[in-house]
């Protein structure tokens, strides 16, 4: 049996359909947003945490040359990082190889060895050195650990911290040491 319905009867049966329908796409629209505002005020505040923080933080991944040569490619490098490095966002970007041009001569190799077990293990990157620029020089230390990111690059997340006053200190201690009547080394106060 055919029911007929006349055009106003449909628009009595379809209004509460269609006004259910709107009620829901408002709802999910404003969680939308309210989720995208909760993202912006996290991506906020973890920025201004690595903006107030005294460690330079990066991520970086690695490529080998045919020369045998590391070439670094900085996905991320805090104001921090840039700054310990005396380097500009811009310079870094056309040259990443700079960095290493600050590292002091005599430590580039173990830089160059920590790299490379990192890129071959796939492991931790660990590395204390100097750097030498601008006539002055510094010590650091960094550490960073390898993770895979979200376009299937292995990349290395870490910090470097400037460990020049802890390395003053110790030398200082070591000259101590040494002046003391009774000869003592470091190494007999760690046993």
């Amino acid at each position: 049996i055919p029911v007929l319905v006349t055009f106003r009867q449909l628009q009595f049966i379809a209004a509460p359909v269609l006004l259910m329908g709107f009620f829901i796409a408002v709802v999910i629209r404003q969680k939308a947003h309210a989720s995208a505002m909760r993202q912006r005020h996290a991506e906020k505040q973890a920025h201004d945490i690595i903006s107030h923080i005294s460690a330079g933080t990066f991520e970086v991944s690695l490529h080998r040359q045919d020369n045998g040569s590391i070439l670094p490619r900085f996905h991320f490098m805090s104001p921090q990082y840039l700054k310990m490095f005396e380097i500009s966002y811009e310079e870094l970007e056309a040259n990443p190889t700079s960095v290493y041009e600050r590292i002091h001569p005599d430590d580039r190799a173990s830089l160059q060895k920590a790299n490379t077990d990192a890129m071959t293990h796939l492991s931790s990157f660990r590395w204390e050195g100097r750097l030498s620029w601008g006539g002055q020089t510094r010590w650091m230390q960094a550490s960073s650990r390898p993770r895979v990111n979200s376009d299937g690059v292995t990349v290395w997340a870490g910090v470097i911290t400037d460990i020049t006053s802890q390395k003053q200190a110790q030398e200082a201690l070591q000259r101590t040491l040494e002046n003391l009547p009774v000869p003592i080394s470091c190494d007999d106060m760690c046993d």
